[in-house]
């Protein structure tokens, strides 16, 4: 699980979600801080570098498109 804090507001995030995917793709700075719980294992992966890897490689572009879509979906249901 992961403690997401933004201003006075608290958050939880279970497993397998993105996590900072709207400031990236608004290509805004992070809002949040993000806490992880012991055992929790994440995947942190620069914006510069994900931008670069997503211009470069259209298959992964499109894979990486389809993921987000699918969390952001799952987020705007709850």
């Amino acid at each position: 699980e992961a403690k997401i804090t933004r201003g006075n507001r608290r958050f939880s995030a279970g497993g397998r979600v993105f996590i900072g995917e709207l400031a990236f793709l608004m290509k805004k700075p992070a809002t949040a801080d993000v806490h992880l719980t012991s055992g929790v294992m994440a995947v942190r992966w620069p914006t510069s570098q994900l931008a670069k890897t997503l211009t470069t490689n259209p298959q992964m572009r499109i894979a990486f498109d389809a993921l987000i879509n699918r969390d952001l979906a799952r987020k705007l249901a709850q």
